[in-house]
């Protein structure tokens, strides 16, 4: 990544996933935690709260 960085004038490259099969809703993007918690049931649940944004893809573009 850092090679396709430098050839292309130090262009930002976002990397990360989601288990979601779609794009962020208008061009923004957050910072989310993924964790595993145990419910009073005895069951277990993914929670995944923001950390922080959402922020516009446009503010690190040129």
């Amino acid at each position: 990544m850092e090679k396709w960085i430098q050839e292309n004038n130090n262009q930002m490259m976002i990397t990360g996933h989601t288990h979601r099969p779609h794009f962020p809703n208008e061009n923004k993007i957050c910072l989310i935690k993924w964790h595993i918690i145990t419910k009073e049931n005895g069951t277990m649940q993914i929670k995944r709260p923001p950390l922080e944004g959402p922020e516009s893809l446009t503010h690190y573009m040129n």
